[in-house]
C-alpha cells in the first residue's frame, strides 16, 4: 500500500509526493523550533517554591494568568488555584492540578491570584516556573 502511494502506474517515484513531504516536514521542524517555552523562562523565578505538606500552603503566583511550568520533588503535589482562600485537597475535585513527583508539567496557564499547594505527607516541595511572554 505504501509502494502505491509513492509510485505510480507505471512504478516511477512520484516525485512531486516525495518533494512536498520533505518541505512540509521541514516546515514543521522550524516552526517547532521557531519558539521554545524553555527560552521564556525567567532566571529570577526558578526558586519560586512551596513546600508540599499534608496541610495545605498558599502560593501567591507573581504573575495572575499566566503560564508557568511546574516541577515536584520529593512528593505528588495537588493544586487549586483561584481567589485567595482556596483550599486544595488530594481527594477527587479537591484540586484542579496534580503534578506527579519528578514529572515536568507542560506549559500551564494558572489564573490566582493563589494556589493553594498540598500533598499526601510533609514531603518535598513544588516550584513554579514563570514563563515570561516578553522574552
Amino acid at each position: 500500500m505504501i509502494r502505491k502511494l509513492f509510485r505510480d502506474e507505471s512504478g516511477r517515484v512520484r516525485v512531486w509526493l516525495v518533494v512536498l513531504l520533505v518541505v512540509a516536514s521541514l516546515a514543521v521542524a522550524v516552526a517547532a523550533l521557531a519558539w521554545s517555552p524553555s527560552d521564556k523562562v525567567r532566571d529570577d523565578s526558578i526558586t519560586a517554591c512551596v513546600a508540599i505538606t499534608a496541610g495545605s500552603a498558599n502560593y501567591t503566583l507573581p504573575k495572575q494568568g499566566a503560564f508557568y511550568y511546574l516541577i515536584a520533588t520529593g512528593g505528588t503535589a495537588f493544586l487549586n488555584c483561584g481567589a485567595a482562600g482556596v483550599v486544595a485537597t488530594t481527594a477527587a475535585n479537591g484540586h484542579n492540578v496534580k503534578v506527579p513527583e519528578g514529572i515536568w508539567s507542560p506549559p500551564i496557564r494558572l489564573v490566582g491570584p493563589v494556589c493553594d499547594v498540598v500533598g499526601a505527607a510533609d514531603a518535598g516541595e513544588l516550584c513554579f516556573i514563570y514563563l515570561d511572554p516578553t522574552r
